[in-house]
């Protein structure tokens, strides 16, 4: 799964130790555009964190993987990012409105198939 938008934050990196070794991970925050834009809190893990540059105000388009949890009768939800690249500059001036459109612009115009077959 793929999400286009606006980096409007970058939360502190996190690090930990457990019986399995020692992690790090940082969150940022992506606001998508069109009629009703969303904010969703994305992580990077590892040596991720250090392989992205990301910058406040950059246009990315981040391939994620959403995986839910229970612990303790709630649920909790994980949006990891396993790759993020920046939106080309032709991209970034123009408006974000459309989403088809700029993963049409971002894609170089290719047809895009969703089927798997």
């Amino acid at each position: 799964m793929n999400i286009i938008g606006k980096v409007i934050e970058i939360l502190p990196v996190a690090k930990g130790n457990t019986t399995k070794g020692s992690w790090k991970k940082q969150s940022f925050i992506l606001e998508t555009e069109g009629t009703y834009p969303k904010k969703v809190c994305i992580d990077l893990w590892g040596d991720k964190i250090e392989s992205v540059n990301l910058s406040h105000g950059m246009v990315v388009d981040a391939s994620v993987e959403v995986a839910s949890r229970a612990y303790n009768g709630r649920w909790f939800t994980d949006v990891k990012a396993w790759r993020i690249v920046q939106v080309p500059d032709i991209v970034e001036t123009q408006s974000l409105g459309d989403p088809q459109k700029m993963v049409e612009q971002i894609s170089g115009n290719r047809e895009i198939d969703d089927l798997p077959f």
